[in-house]
């Protein structure tokens, strides 16, 4: 008899649940979905019913996006930027790691550039745009592409140091 009071009570947890999270997905996607919406309607269904769904598959929006907007350049700028920020930030975190977790154990030092690194990552990034706008000016990065791959390989390096340093130390010396 207890048995099934307790699955009862699990079925309506999990019901309960999915429905709680069914709510967010709408919350979430919904505006997707009137964005995507809106951007294929004609300007006068859209001011006629903008909340409304749209009659015909209109494509010159995007194409006057695409064209006039710059939307492609837009796009390459972000995948170059994205790439070399991706591809720098593992190159150069995963060196480091390998390093301090080679150093750590044997030298001060290795402990040291160890702990800065986790300090680093307590820093609000926020507190150092001032001085980074300096620092950029002064290298004449500003309004470079690969100003902003160095300002992120500075901003977002410490915490996969952090996360590859703990798995090198994993591996046995040995090997």
């Amino acid at each position: 008899m207890r048995k099934r009071a307790l699955n009862s009570r699990t079925t309506f947890q999990n019901v309960l649940s999915y429905l709680i999270l069914t709510i967010i997905l709408i919350i979430f996607i919904y505006p997707v979905f009137v964005l995507t919406n809106n951007a294929f309607k004609t300007n006068i269904q859209f001011t006629k019913n903008p909340a409304g769904l749209m009659q015909e598959f209109y494509l010159a929006n995007i194409e006057e996006a695409w064209v006039t907007g710059g939307i492609k350049n837009h796009i390459l700028n972000t995948v170059f930027i994205v790439a070399f920020s991706v591809i720098s930030i593992t190159i150069v975190s995963s060196l480091a790691a390998y390093g301090i977790s080679k150093l750590e154990g044997y030298t001060k030092l290795g402990t040291l550039i160890y702990f800065l690194f986790i300090i680093s990552i307590m820093v609000p990034t926020t507190s150092l745009i001032i001085k980074l706008y300096f620092l950029m000016r002064n290298l004449h990065l500003l309004n470079t592409h690969y100003g902003i791959v160095f300002a992120y390989l500075g901003a977002y390096v410490s915490f996969p140091v952090f996360l590859l340093t703990g798995f090198f130390r994993s591996i046995p010396r040995d090997l």
